[in-house]
């Protein structure tokens, strides 16, 4: 696996978001060969700084919560911004 910076990760997964609106953290970790724990901080430290929205859904017999992503404008232009800076 290889190392990426918090912010080439972070593209990776608004990129994933914005490509898969309603995903999970599962779809995120396989989507970019992370872990799930990996993958929910990052999704959690997005949506802490307003770059995705997420909607709660109580799933299965025990009703776990299950968290569903989507990216909004915000997102979309940090998405642009993150892209100009590395070219």
């Amino acid at each position: 696996m290889e190392a990426r910076s918090f912010n080439e990760l972070k593209l990776q997964v608004m990129e994933v978001i914005g490509d898969n609106p309603g995903v999970t953290s599962f779809h995120v970790s396989n989507a970019l060969g992370i872990e799930v724990p990996n993958a929910r901080m990052c999704l959690f430290r997005l949506y802490r700084q307003r770059l995705v929205t997420r909607t709660c859904d109580a799933m299965g017999m025990w009703r776990k919560l299950l968290f569903r992503y989507e990216i909004n404008g915000r997102g979309l232009d940090r998405i642009q911004y993150l892209k100009e800076r590395q070219a």
